[in-house]
């Protein structure tokens, strides 16, 4: 899919603001069937090309972010919608 693809593309620092976009977006609301599939492809590739599949790493980053209020503003985010 095109979405995929887009998400191999990403820059490492878009890829990881993809993946809080969509860790927030799984707290805060419902996402669909579509936005579930495309954030967990976005971790794959995330763990896989950041983190070279080592959980413990990843989990360690990401549990070292900022909320939300102190994140970049939307119009920074990826251009990928859930």
């Amino acid at each position: 899919s095109p979405l995929v693809a887009d998400l191999h593309r990403l820059p490492e620092q878009d890829l990881k603001a993809f993946y809080l976009q969509c860790n927030r977006a799984a707290m805060q609301t419902s996402l669909g069937s579509g936005g579930i599939a495309l954030c967990s492809i976005g971790y794959e590739i995330l763990l896989q090309r950041t983190f070279g599949g080592d959980f413990s790493a990843f989990l360690a980053w990401s549990r070292n972010q900022p909320s939300e209020e102190h994140t970049s503003t939307p119009a920074a985010r990826p251009a990928l919608w859930l």
